[in-house]
């Protein structure tokens, strides 16, 4: 320690702490700027911690961004997996779990920009893919219905018409028809439950 320095000028290091605040403070400047207006420099700002602290933990700021994708990926996930769980069907669980997330992504402002600026970086579109293919491929003959298909491809349909202020005039009626079409392929299957 430097001459004069007490220990109440030592901050303690919580490296797990730095890295949850540089991805939050990322994920929260995207969401207001855009991923190409963002700069390590506002992040580390944002944050309160230096450019040394930022590189101690992430390589560039493609790195820290690809985590906050990652992140969002696993909060989704979750959210999907809670919704399927409290629906009464198995047939078609997944589809109405991601049209009613599609739903509520289109209500937050914050999020259709980040991944409206996500559709145009190559490395996020693939995590996204391979964790929506991957949810596919797990879920096997419960999603492989065209009527299914034809809700998920609507439901990014209407996500990417939102990103670039394209509201249909009747909104909530394709909603109600997309929610219709997703719940008749569970009519005649409902959720075998264990009592």
């Amino acid at each position: 320690m430097f001459k004069g320095m007490t220990t109440n000028h030592h901050r303690k290091k919580q490296p797990e702490l730095v890295r949850a605040s540089l991805i939050t403070c990322a994920k929260a400047l995207a969401e207001t700027r855009g991923l190409s207006a963002i700069s390590v420099l506002a992040i580390c700002d944002m944050a309160g911690v230096t450019k040394g602290a930022f590189f101690h933990h992430f390589q560039n700021k493609e790195a820290l961004l690809n985590c906050v994708f990652e992140q969002m990926i696993v909060d989704f996930s979750d959210e999907i997996e809670k919704l399927m769980a409290e629906d009464p069907s198995d047939t078609g669980a997944f589809t109405r779990a991601y049209l009613e997330l599609g739903i509520s992504t289109m209500k937050n402002r914050g999020l259709m920009t980040l991944w409206k600026s996500a559709m145009a970086d190559e490395n996020i579109c693939s995590l996204w893919r391979e964790w929506y293919l991957g949810m596919l491929a797990k879920r096997g003959e419960l999603e492989d219905k065209p009527n299914l298909s034809i809700v998920r491809f609507a439901a990014d349909g209407l996500c990417l018409g939102m990103s670039m202020q394209i509201v249909p005039d009747n909104l909530d009626v394709n909603i109600s028809a997309l929610r219709q079409l997703a719940s008749d392929a569970s009519v005649n299957n409902p959720r075998q439950l264990n009592v």
